[in-house]
């Protein structure tokens, strides 16, 4: 079975190469850079801990843009 692949991964590969060819306004550029960043530190999020093991998890924002 093939490795999941979500959309901010393929924005970071051919976002550039796309742009050249497709030009974007200035919202599309912004949805683009929040797509990105969705569910990673760069949006902060908030830190759980597991009711049984006590482990730490850490759950990140979305960037609400999809």
């Amino acid at each position: 079975m093939s490795a999941y692949v979500g959309l901010s991964t393929i924005l970071h590969h051919a976002l550039a190469d796309y742009a050249a060819a497709h030009p974007l306004s200035g919202p599309q550029w912004r949805a683009c850079r929040h797509i990105q960043q969705c569910r990673s530190p760069a949006l902060g999020g908030t830190q759980w801990r597991c009711d049984t093991c006590g482990a730490p998890v850490e759950i990140y924002h979305a960037c609400r843009d999809r």
